[in-house]
């Protein structure tokens, strides 16, 4: 019998997450395959309802059903790892759960922690960032939020997901796009593995982000290294990512496809993400039948408060 190695794991926790309809339905499809692609004898997933402040928690089949019950839902303020996480935005790790420091800190969770064996644990916040990801099937976009909990990386992130998907699904290929938004420096970190330019638009600042000539599609080459580029954007641009059925049309090349695109673009009044994504998908309708699946993905920049300005 093989051992199941991280990336497995980490597989089949998105393939599982692909085919969750609901919140309720994602936080049990953690619980279930989140053990195995930590590495760890069990997992759950803790969601917070701020109006309410309480904590709601779907644990993994592995848990004793009694003890599960139990800590079903509880207050933000009990003494626990997950809603000391919750509160702090910190990871919470206990590397060993001696009895006394347990009780010190977390008293009502002794007597579940002892039936239970547990000897250590891990707690992750895990909030909304200004990570954006386009391209790919419902599997490698869960992938890629996976690993970019580890490394938010652009470039390492599709590196592990392009050796992944050698591995796991050898003769499949997709495109797919990572960027970061650093808000404090005003930076866009991005790595393609060949998906179409990103779109930048700005009054009198419109533009594609033309990525490296070397970005290989994803399942071509186990052994390549995805490299990154960063640009300097001024806050209120937004960033318009597509797949390459908005801008292919049979019979027409690619860059005529992309240059129409780009000239519609700078003709727009208004440059918010809901408006400019209603009104490419409208002009795109108007060029004629649509070959492929088109999805759009809009974000404007901004810029945390007390930051130094940006030029760009």
């Amino acid at each position: 019998m093989g051992t199941l190695s991280s990336d497995d794991g980490i597989w089949r926790l998105a393939s599982a997450l692909a085919g969750a309809a609901s919140p309720t339905e994602v936080a049990a499809a953690l619980a279930e395959q989140g053990a195995a692609a930590a590495g760890a004898s069990f997992s759950n997933m803790a969601v917070l309802t701020v109006e309410t402040g309480r904590v709601r928690v779907v644990h993994g089949s592995v848990m004793d059903p009694a003890i599960a019950a139990r800590w079903e839902e509880l207050d933000l303020s009990e003494p626990t790892p997950l809603c000391e996480a919750m509160m702090s935005r910190r990871p919470v790790l206990a590397a060993s759960l001696v009895l006394v420091e347990l009780e010190r800190r977390y008293p009502d969770m002794v007597a579940d922690t002892v039936a239970t064996s547990i000897g250590a644990t891990a707690s992750y916040p895990l909030f909304s960032a200004a990570g954006l990801v386009l391209g790919a099937v419902g599997q490698l976009r869960n992938s890629v939020r996976a690993y970019a909990t580890e490394d938010p990386s652009p470039s390492s992130v599709l590196t592990r997901l392009n050796r992944m998907m050698c591995r796991l699904e050898p003769g499949e290929y997709a495109t797919a796009i990572v960027a970061v938004w650093d808000e404090g420096r005003g930076t866009l970190l991005r790595s393609n593995a060949g998906h179409p330019p990103v779109l930048r638009c700005r009054p009198g600042e419109f533009g594609y982000l033309v990525p490296p000539p070397d970005g290989r599609l994803l399942g071509v080459s186990p052994d390549w290294a995805y490299k990154e580029q960063s640009k300097v954007l001024r806050p209120g641009t937004t960033m318009l990512f597509y797949t390459d059925g908005l801008v292919e049309r049979r019979g027409h090349e690619l860059l005529d496809g992309m240059s129409a695109l780009l000239e519609f673009v700078e003709s727009l009044d208004d440059l918010s993400p809901q408006a400019i994504c209603d009104q490419v998908l409208h002009w795109r309708r108007a060029q004629g039948r649509i070959e492929d699946d088109v999805c759009l993905l809009a974000a404007r920049l901004r810029k945390r408060e007390g930051s130094p300005p940006t030029t760009g």
